[in-house]
Protein backbone atom coordinates (compact mmCIF):
# COMPACT_ATOMS: atom_id res chain seq x y z
CA UNK A 1 0.00 0.00 0.00
CA UNK A 2 2.92 2.47 1.23
CA UNK A 3 4.71 1.29 -1.86
CA UNK A 4 2.50 1.77 -3.98
CA UNK A 5 1.29 5.48 -3.30
CA UNK A 6 5.06 6.33 -3.14
CA UNK A 7 5.74 4.84 -7.02
CA UNK A 8 2.55 6.70 -7.73
CA UNK A 9 4.01 10.21 -6.27
CA UNK A 10 7.58 9.55 -7.92
CA UNK A 11 5.96 9.32 -11.27
CA UNK A 12 3.09 11.87 -10.75
CA UNK A 13 0.04 10.41 -12.06
CA UNK A 14 -2.53 13.01 -11.63
CA UNK A 15 -2.44 16.56 -10.40
CA UNK A 16 -3.16 15.23 -6.79
CA UNK A 17 0.00 13.02 -6.76
CA UNK A 18 1.90 16.06 -8.69
CA UNK A 19 0.75 18.24 -6.16
CA UNK A 20 2.10 15.97 -3.05
CA UNK A 21 5.75 15.57 -5.78
CA UNK A 22 6.38 19.58 -5.73
CA UNK A 23 5.33 19.63 -2.17
CA UNK A 24 8.10 17.57 -1.00
CA UNK A 25 10.67 18.87 -3.09
CA UNK A 26 9.62 22.34 -2.08
CA UNK A 27 10.19 21.01 1.55
CA UNK A 28 13.19 18.87 1.00
CA UNK A 29 14.74 22.30 -0.42
CA UNK A 30 13.53 24.56 1.61
CA UNK A 31 16.50 26.97 3.07
CA UNK A 32 15.67 30.08 5.46
CA UNK A 33 17.03 33.55 4.77
CA UNK A 34 20.66 33.66 5.57
CA UNK A 35 21.12 36.43 8.27
CA UNK A 36 25.22 37.11 7.67
CA UNK A 37 25.94 38.65 10.83
CA UNK A 38 24.10 35.89 12.78
CA UNK A 39 25.24 32.78 10.91
CA UNK A 40 28.85 34.04 10.98
CA UNK A 41 28.52 34.56 14.38
CA UNK A 42 27.30 30.56 14.54
CA UNK A 43 30.22 29.80 12.03
CA UNK A 44 33.08 30.77 14.74
CA UNK A 45 31.31 29.59 17.75
CA UNK A 46 30.98 26.19 16.19
CA UNK A 47 35.12 26.46 15.25
CA UNK A 48 35.75 27.36 18.60
CA UNK A 49 34.00 24.88 20.12
CA UNK A 50 35.07 22.07 18.10
CA UNK A 51 38.46 23.05 18.16
CA UNK A 52 38.21 23.31 21.98
CA UNK A 53 37.00 20.01 22.19
CA UNK A 54 39.76 18.55 19.80
CA UNK A 55 42.07 20.30 22.24
CA UNK A 56 40.91 18.54 25.53
CA UNK A 57 40.67 15.09 24.05
CA UNK A 58 44.27 15.72 22.64
CA UNK A 59 45.95 17.07 25.75
CA UNK A 60 44.29 14.95 28.40
CA UNK A 61 43.28 11.72 26.67
CA UNK A 62 45.10 11.08 23.15
CA UNK A 63 48.33 12.12 23.82
CA UNK A 64 48.82 10.58 27.48
CA UNK A 65 47.07 6.97 25.68
CA UNK A 66 50.02 7.32 23.05
CA UNK A 67 53.17 8.20 24.86
CA UNK A 68 51.63 5.00 27.58
CA UNK A 69 52.90 2.35 24.44
CA UNK A 70 55.87 4.60 23.42
CA UNK A 71 59.50 4.01 24.74
CA UNK A 72 60.51 7.25 24.66
CA UNK A 73 58.84 10.83 23.32
CA UNK A 74 60.17 14.12 22.98
CA UNK A 75 58.58 17.51 23.90
CA UNK A 76 55.51 19.13 21.97
CA UNK A 77 54.34 15.86 20.45
CA UNK A 78 51.53 17.16 18.63
CA UNK A 79 48.70 14.52 17.37
CA UNK A 80 46.23 15.32 15.24
CA UNK A 81 42.76 14.17 15.29
CA UNK A 82 42.86 10.77 17.21
CA UNK A 83 45.77 8.48 18.60
CA UNK A 84 47.92 6.53 15.63
CA UNK A 85 47.51 2.58 16.02
CA UNK A 86 50.35 0.45 17.33
CA UNK A 87 50.36 -2.96 18.11
CA UNK A 88 52.63 -4.06 20.92
CA UNK A 89 55.45 -5.65 19.63
CA UNK A 90 57.25 -2.17 18.87
CA UNK A 91 59.82 -0.04 20.24
CA UNK A 92 59.03 3.45 19.62
CA UNK A 93 61.14 6.29 19.79
CA UNK A 94 60.03 9.98 19.06
CA UNK A 95 61.87 13.18 19.32
CA UNK A 96 60.61 16.43 19.92
CA UNK A 97 58.49 18.92 18.38
CA UNK A 98 57.10 15.65 16.32
CA UNK A 99 53.65 15.65 14.34
CA UNK A 100 51.77 12.68 13.43
CA UNK A 101 47.86 12.45 12.47
CA UNK A 102 45.52 9.78 14.57
CA UNK A 103 44.95 7.67 11.52
CA UNK A 104 48.64 6.84 11.44
CA UNK A 105 49.40 2.79 11.79
CA UNK A 106 52.56 1.72 13.65
CA UNK A 107 52.98 -1.56 13.39
CA UNK A 108 55.96 -4.43 14.37
CA UNK A 109 56.46 -7.48 13.21
CA UNK A 110 56.29 -10.60 14.99
CA UNK A 111 59.84 -12.23 14.38
CA UNK A 112 62.07 -10.39 16.48
CA UNK A 113 61.43 -10.00 20.01
CA UNK A 114 60.88 -5.96 19.96
CA UNK A 115 61.83 -4.11 16.88
CA UNK A 116 62.66 -0.24 16.67
CA UNK A 117 60.92 2.67 15.23
CA UNK A 118 63.03 5.81 15.86
CA UNK A 119 61.09 9.56 14.62
CA UNK A 120 63.98 12.53 14.87
CA UNK A 121 62.80 16.04 15.64
CA UNK A 122 60.50 18.24 13.80
CA UNK A 123 59.10 15.43 11.56
CA UNK A 124 55.56 15.64 10.22
CA UNK A 125 53.65 12.44 9.47
CA UNK A 126 50.57 12.63 7.83
CA UNK A 127 47.18 11.20 7.43
CA UNK A 128 46.73 7.19 6.78
CA UNK A 129 50.19 6.89 6.62
CA UNK A 130 51.44 3.02 7.45
CA UNK A 131 54.64 1.92 8.91
CA UNK A 132 56.05 -1.67 9.43
CA UNK A 133 58.33 -2.26 11.70
CA UNK A 134 60.16 -6.36 11.03
CA UNK A 135 63.78 -5.04 12.72
CA UNK A 136 64.50 -1.37 12.64
CA UNK A 137 63.25 1.75 10.70
CA UNK A 138 64.83 5.35 11.18
CA UNK A 139 63.22 8.80 10.51
CA UNK A 140 65.38 11.35 10.62
CA UNK A 141 64.92 15.02 11.47
CA UNK A 142 62.84 17.55 9.60
CA UNK A 143 61.27 14.72 7.66
CA UNK A 144 57.91 15.63 5.63
CA UNK A 145 56.44 12.29 5.20
CA UNK A 146 52.70 13.00 3.19
CA UNK A 147 49.53 10.82 3.53
CA UNK A 148 49.08 7.46 2.54
CA UNK A 149 52.45 6.81 2.11
CA UNK A 150 53.61 2.94 3.26
CA UNK A 151 57.20 2.35 4.80
CA UNK A 152 57.95 -1.52 5.29
CA UNK A 153 61.45 -3.50 6.29
CA UNK A 154 59.83 -6.56 5.64
CA UNK A 155 57.51 -8.37 2.26
CA UNK A 156 54.40 -9.53 4.83
CA UNK A 157 54.96 -12.69 3.64
CA UNK A 158 57.64 -15.23 3.50
CA UNK A 159 59.16 -15.43 -0.48
CA UNK A 160 58.96 -19.54 -0.51
CA UNK A 161 55.31 -20.43 -1.41
CA UNK A 162 55.70 -23.73 0.74
CA UNK A 163 56.01 -20.69 3.99
CA UNK A 164 53.41 -19.05 3.00
CA UNK A 165 50.66 -21.82 2.50
CA UNK A 166 51.74 -22.60 6.18
CA UNK A 167 50.82 -19.39 7.15
CA UNK A 168 55.18 -19.24 8.31
CA UNK A 169 55.86 -15.50 9.15
CA UNK A 170 58.73 -14.14 6.85
CA UNK A 171 62.55 -15.67 7.59
CA UNK A 172 65.00 -13.24 9.81
CA UNK A 173 67.26 -12.52 7.10
CA UNK A 174 64.79 -11.09 4.63
CA UNK A 175 64.03 -8.33 6.91
CA UNK A 176 66.01 -5.50 6.18
CA UNK A 177 65.89 -2.08 7.72
CA UNK A 178 65.09 1.27 6.34
CA UNK A 179 67.30 4.52 6.87
CA UNK A 180 65.58 7.43 6.24
CA UNK A 181 67.57 10.84 6.68
CA UNK A 182 67.25 14.10 7.90
CA UNK A 183 65.40 16.69 5.91
CA UNK A 184 63.53 14.31 3.42
CA UNK A 185 60.49 15.01 1.85
CA UNK A 186 57.99 11.80 0.70
CA UNK A 187 55.05 12.68 -1.43
CA UNK A 188 51.99 11.21 -1.24
CA UNK A 189 51.17 7.70 -1.79
CA UNK A 190 54.84 6.44 -1.85
CA UNK A 191 55.89 3.09 -1.21
CA UNK A 192 59.70 2.57 0.33
CA UNK A 193 60.49 -0.64 0.77
CA UNK A 194 63.04 -2.94 2.81
CA UNK A 195 66.66 -1.99 2.69
CA UNK A 196 66.71 1.37 1.39
CA UNK A 197 68.46 4.04 2.58
CA UNK A 198 66.65 7.61 1.43
CA UNK A 199 70.01 10.24 1.68
CA UNK A 200 69.82 13.89 3.47
CA UNK A 201 67.53 16.28 1.51
CA UNK A 202 65.78 13.83 -0.97
CA UNK A 203 62.56 14.18 -2.57
CA UNK A 204 60.63 11.34 -3.55
CA UNK A 205 57.62 11.86 -5.84
CA UNK A 206 54.26 10.98 -5.19
CA UNK A 207 53.19 7.44 -5.06
CA UNK A 208 56.57 6.18 -6.28
CA UNK A 209 57.82 2.89 -5.52
CA UNK A 210 61.36 3.31 -3.45
CA UNK A 211 63.15 -0.51 -3.69
CA UNK A 212 67.06 0.67 -4.04
CA UNK A 213 69.18 3.85 -2.07
CA UNK A 214 68.09 7.29 -2.84
CA UNK A 215 71.23 9.55 -2.75
CA UNK A 216 71.31 12.79 -1.13
CA UNK A 217 69.87 16.01 -2.31
CA UNK A 218 67.79 14.17 -5.62
CA UNK A 219 64.53 14.16 -6.95
CA UNK A 220 63.17 10.91 -7.55
CA UNK A 221 59.67 9.50 -8.82
CA UNK A 222 58.64 6.56 -10.98
CA UNK A 223 57.89 3.01 -10.48
CA UNK A 224 60.67 1.94 -10.09
CA UNK A 225 61.52 5.53 -9.13
CA UNK A 226 64.66 7.34 -10.87
CA UNK A 227 66.29 10.29 -10.71
CA UNK A 228 65.11 13.19 -12.25
CA UNK A 229 66.78 16.11 -11.30
CA UNK A 230 69.91 16.94 -8.69
CA UNK A 231 69.10 19.32 -5.89
CA UNK A 232 71.75 22.63 -4.65
CA UNK A 233 72.31 22.23 -0.99
CA UNK A 234 75.28 24.70 -0.43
Amino acid sequence: MINSIIFRIKNRNNRFFNFLYNSGKSLINFNIPCVKPIYKALWWERNFRIGLWRWFLKVFYYTPIFKSVCFKVGNNLNLVNGIPYVNENLKIIIGDNVMVYGDVGFQGYKVLKEPVLRIGDNTFIGPQVKIGVGKEIKIGNHCLIAARVYISDHDGHPLDWEKRRQRLPVDKDEIKPICIKDDVWIGEGAFIAKGVTIGRGAIIGARSVIAKDVPEFTIVAGNPARILKELSHE
